[in-house]
């Protein structure tokens, strides 16, 4: 059966340009392969591909045989040519129907076109390559699975659906609606909690799976569990079936279908370069043909029955064949530059400076043409037979010798140990081969082959730490541009007067009223230093401790002290029953109102000296009605209250009837649950309670800022918010608000600059390595095109594995108390959120 051989194949590669007689065996044309025809052989393929090429170096190096030396050449100014003259877009338009006539229709018997059939099959599309027919399945199959996978979770989308959590928790009740939207589709939504009835992690735990059902979740997950985890294996079922199945049965089928040269060969390496003796060396594809006779014959096999087919050597040509590529590319260039540039000329509206870049084109192009040709010189000087063996190909007549030769050196070739031990009888002239099977003549770059095997190496190390670099690079730069927008603050300040207060939660309209039978407050996020009254044993001189309770009235809270405030005890007599037997109530219970906070429910704190109250711990008191309130939280200072003990009404220092929300530091609200959940204070980041113009400009007054003061920064991000033309440069607003927040406007534009900015740097940067990276794989000097698609895979792999995750981590990753002195510190790197 015909197939092609290796030297055909080589000759095909090699071909490229027609070298003249001195390298005459470097790109002889073997018309007649053994065993193959000459319409198979890829060699005729390329020789009518590689003519104008041949024609173009013949035709260079006869013009300019008199200058080889770089830097000698003369422009020759030719006259325009009758092809030179057709219309570009002509040339196009022809090509893009050579091309659809090509790719989307065959050729009939009477050398007409016909559509082909839209009914391709997927075994059909193996005549392009069994990587083709395998792509093609595996998309076809991953369909097939995804809508498997989708039909087992519509009922998991369902319940995530109809739940309810997002609105019945506190702290996702005011989120943005896009946001609530995706979060509609996740685990977070599932299940219900009317009213707040889940009081602590139990409740939780027992939650009604939809509104109005008396069904429970926790009789539902096992169900959605199941489904998950079935559509998981059934996922990672077909990707194991596809591979280790699947792959090599159609590899398998594809082979058996196509008889081609990798069939019958083996690839032998670890060859002595140089054989002792001119003749024996100019005898080596003989000696090495007959090593391999005494091999089959020591497998079993007839003298009479071996029959080897073709024996193709690498030899040595000092990357001589990469050159002529080289050379051939720079003749193709050449080429274009002068139909440009006779083109260029023959306008009636000549571009002299068009021309003459055309002309510093054409004449580095030349120069680099004839050092090319120079450097070839010394090895074109040299006959075939003199040159050092790289390696070779050995082909067989019959598929089955070629396997007993590769079952022979199995050993040795999957273990370097093993090779050391190798029966002398399978050695040529002393040297340990390995043998293993060929790959096919096409997959091949010859101009690589005779590339020395520890520089490949070199390089392919050199590469990889260059891409490292560069990906490094590409991190700390990303980093840093992050760094550039710092996060909201969000801990807590130090005050030394607290409210806990609480309002309606929506559900009715009743006065509220707060029931608590303890409370405990911490200085640490742990919840481990506790604030405990001024009057406990457990209390610590020069630390912040409670001084009194502020319950209703002004007048209380221009007290220092409490007479009564033993009686108070009961928040602090630790009693964490959810039915304690003496719970403390708010005056809004009774029908009474703090002056503080009118129309709420709630308690003061005060401190003997101003603290952060960084984590609390709470024990409702569990009524009939059973619902947890929210609780929100403010952070005051007393000595920026004035007291009116007539009227009982609160101003500040300038005059200002003092309110709650204006005059103190609103924290995020929490939910209370239980006294087991520790609930750590902190501000908000997404200024969710209103910050009023009043507030803004009382927080002016007392020296603050808007790049630090949190309430600053929340009513500029309100007032943005709402009006997206304050960010115009100039504005054109000249209210207060706009005075107030011109800074912050010019720092957020810049941070928003930065942030789109680092999306078209990642975009770029992507382009950027991937063209790198295959400058670098062409570095490599790859053997065959299989090595160089692996290592482009692995590079593509590498540079999506840093964006998508190595960048994610470097970006968001913490790394506390780091030091501003450190290498790390410097690049921003390590002070995530």
């Amino acid at each position: 059966m015909p197939h092609p051989g290796f030297n055909a194949a080589k000759s095909a590669r090699t071909d490229f340009i027609a070298v003249d007689v001195r390298i005459p065996s470097l790109l002889r044309i073997n018309e007649t392969q053994p065993g193959a025809s000459d319409v198979d052989s890829p060699a005729r393929l390329e020789r009518t591909t590689t003519a104008p090429k041949a024609a173009l170096r013949d035709a260079f190096l006869r013009a300019h045989s008199h200058s080889v030396v770089p830097g000698t050449t003369e422009v020759q100014e030719d006259e325009p040519q009758p092809e030179d003259m057709i219309d570009k877009k002509r040339k196009l338009e022809q090509a893009r129907i050579e091309m659809i006539a090509g790719a989307c229709s065959q050729v009939n018997a009477d050398g007409s076109h016909s559509w082909k059939s839209l009914k391709t099959s997927l075994t059909e599309l193996g005549a392009y390559g069994v990587g083709v027919q395998l792509y093609f399945e595996f998309l076809w199959g991953l369909g097939l699975i995804f809508a498997f996978l989708s039909f087992c979770s519509i009922p998991q989308m369902y319940f995530y659906w109809s739940g309810t959590m997002l609105d019945d928790n506190i702290e996702t009740t005011g989120a943005p609606e896009f946001m609530k939207l995706l979060t509609r589709f996740t685990v977070g939504n599932l299940g219900t909690c009317p009213k707040g009835t889940c009081i602590n992690l139990d409740d939780v735990r027992s939650r009604k799976v939809l509104p109005g059902s008396d069904q429970l979740l926790k009789e539902v997950t096992v169900t959605l569990g199941i489904l998950d985890l079935l559509a998981a294996a059934v996922f990672l079922l077909f990707v194991w079936w596809f591979r280790l199945h699947h792959i090599p049965k159609i590899v398998r089928i594809q082979d058996e279908a196509h008889v081609t040269a990798g069939d019958f060969a083996v690839e032998v390496s670890s060859l002595p370069r140089q054989l002792q003796g001119k003749e024996k060396h100019h005898r080596y594809a003989e000696l090495l043909e007959k090593h391999f006779v005494e091999v089959l014959m020591l497998c079993g096999v007839k003298e009479a029955e071996i029959k080897i087919v073709e024996v193709a050597l690498v030899r040595e040509y000092d990357g001589c064949i990469y050159k002529f590529k080289r050379q051939g590319d720079c003749l193709e260039a050449l080429e274009d530059v002068n139909i440009q540039l006779r083109l260029a000329k023959a306008e009636q509206n000549r571009d002299d400076k068009n021309i003459g870049k055309l002309k510093r084109r054409k004449e580095r192009l030349m120069r680099k043409i004839l050092w090319l040709e120079e450097s070839m010189k010394e090895q074109g000087d040299m006959l075939d037979e003199d040159r050092e063996v790289c390696g070779a190909f050995i082909m067989f007549d019959k598929e089955e010798h070629k396997q007993l030769v590769i079952d022979r050196y199995a050993a040795s070739a999957n273990s370097y140990c093993a090779r050391l031990l190798q029966d002398k009888k399978l050695r040529f002239f002393s040297r340990r081969l390995h043998v293993v099977q060929a790959c096919e003549p096409t997959d091949l770059y010859w101009e690589n082959m005779d590339y020395s095997h520890w520089l490949h190496k070199l390089r392919q190390m050199l590469t990889l730490a260059v891409s490292i670099l560069l990906l490094l690079f590409c991190v700390f730069l990303l980093n840093y541009l992050r760094a550039t927008y710092q996060a909201a603050d969000t801990s807590v300040k130090d005050h030394n007067l607290w409210f806990f207060v609480v309002g309606s939660d929506g559900h009715d309209a009743h006065q509220p009223c707060l029931e608590l039978c303890e409370l405990r407050l911490f200085s640490d996020p742990e919840c481990k230093q506790e604030i405990v009254p001024s009057s406990s044993p457990a209390a610590t001189p020069g630390r912040a401790e409670i001084s009194s309770v502020v319950f209703s009235t002004a007048t209380e809270l221009a007290s220092g002290d409490f007479p009564d405030f033993s009686t108070k005890q009961p928040l602090w007599d630790g009693d964490i029953a959810q039915v304690c037997s003496n719970p403390w109530r708010s005056e809004s219970c009774n029908g009474g109102q703090p002056d503080w906070a009118p129309g709420l429910a709630g308690i003061g704190i005060r401190l003997t000296q101003p603290a952060a109250v960084k984590c609390m711990q709470i024990q409702p008191f569990a009524s009939q009605e059973g619902q947890p309130k929210p609780l929100a939280v403010h952070g005051c200072q007393s000595g920026d209250m004035v007291i009116n003990q007539t009227s009982r009404i609160i101003h500040d220092l300038a005059g200002i009837e003092w309110e709650l929300e204006t005059h103190c530091t609103s924290y995020k609200e929490i939910g209370i649950t239980t006294f087991d959940d520790k609930k750590r204070l902190r501000l908000s980041d997404d200024c969710e309670n209103t910050v009023t113009l009043k507030a803004a400009e009382l927080a002016v007054k007392a020296g603050g800022t808007v790049t630090k003061n949190p309430r600053l920064r929340c009513f500029c991000t309100q007032a943005v918010r709402a009006d997206q033309t304050r960010r115009l440069p100039g504005g054109l607003h000249g209210d207060r608000t706009q005075e107030i927040c011109q800074q912050w406007i010019q720092d957020d534009n810049g941070r928003e600059a930065f942030k789109y900015g680092g999306i078209v740097l990642v975009c770029i940067l992507n382009q950027v390595l991937l063209a790198f990276f295959a400058y670098l794989d062409n570095l490599g000097r790859y053997r065959t095109a299989t090595d160089l698609a692996n290592s482009q895979m692995f590079n593509l792999f590498v540079a999506e594995l840093v964006n998508t995750a190595v960048v994610f981590c470097a970006v968001g990753v913490n790394l506390h108390h780091i030091g501003n002195d450190s290498f790390l510190s410097t690049f921003k790197f390590g002070n995530g959120p």
